[in-house]
């Protein structure tokens, strides 16, 4: 093939996993999923990252807030064996994100692990929103480090311990309020999750 003469295999291989991550962000992946982040990466470098904006419909580079949590400490970026993944959240500047990250193997799925996928999406108030009507509950959820933090929610965070994780209080004569703490992808208390019955 004309163009392709001297070029290395890893070369090829990275045009190769460009063209698919274009082909999977701008086609089906992010429109049908809602993911807003997609890369593959090597302990060395970034071969292919891309954010993608739902609300302007617009591709973005990734924002730097991510690549900083995706790189502490070693948690998300290097899995230690072939089935090894990470799945969670992690709380950037402008919502919580829901990741998952699986190590890149060959077709037969072995080793050895040349490098990252990692996806995500923020897990913002129209998921917040989607999850309260497939539960026909009112859910709420708050950032810890919010200087709003509502009464009712300060009062639960006060109680909330390792040994007792969950505080329910009456609201009123018919509302019960139960709270609890989501911890982030590195096991950090990051939201406070609040749901009334």
């Amino acid at each position: 093939m004309t163009g392709q003469v001297g070029m290395t295999p890893i070369i090829l291989f990275k045009m190769q996993i460009q063209i698919i991550f274009k082909l999977i962000l701008w086609m089906r992946l992010l429109s049908i999923r809602n993911l807003t982040l997609c890369c593959f990466l090597t302990p060395r470098e970034t071969l292919y990252g891309k954010a993608f904006d739902l609300h302007t419909m617009t591709e973005e580079p990734i924002p730097n807030s991510i690549l900083e949590k995706i790189n502490v400490n070693g948690t998300i970026l290097n899995a230690s064996n072939e089935t090894n993944g990470v799945k969670g959240l992690i709380l950037t500047s402008e919502d919580p994100m829901l990741i998952v990250s699986r190590p890149i193997l060959t077709s037969y799925d072995e080793g050895p692990i040349q490098g990252t996928l990692i996806i995500g999406r923020y897990y913002d108030s129209t998921q917040i929103t989607r999850l309260a009507q497939q539960t026909h509950l009112s859910i709420m959820m708050k950032r810890l480090d919010d200087s709003t933090l509502p009464e009712d929610f300060q009062t639960a965070l006060s109680h909330i311990s390792e040994e007792d994780p969950f505080f329910v209080q009456p609201l009123d004569s018919k509302i019960v309020a139960g709270y609890t703490l989501i911890r982030d992808i590195f096991g950090q208390p990051i939201l406070l999750l609040k749901v009334e019955l």
